[in-house]
């Protein structure tokens, strides 16, 4: 992939070029690039979980137990 880039994307060279990348190599490539963006989208912008906090099921719980024995 790196030379089919070299050679095509970066710097088009007139010589002729017959290494072309397989689709395997475009998948991995991918991978990769999807396994980058996941690490620093997460470091820059945090895990991704909601904003807001939900509610628990019994979330009345804490008013049934005294919180200070009198």
């Amino acid at each position: 992939m790196k030379k089919y880039v070299n050679k095509r994307v970066a710097h088009y060279d007139k010589m002729d070029f017959n290494d072309y990348p397989s689709y395997e190599d475009l998948r991995k490539v991918l991978e990769f690039l999807k396994s980058v963006f996941q690490k620093y989208y997460r470091l820059l912008n945090g895990p991704q979980s909601p904003m807001l906090a939900e509610p628990s099921k019994d979330w009345l719980q804490i008013f049934k137990v005294p919180w200070i024995k009198s």
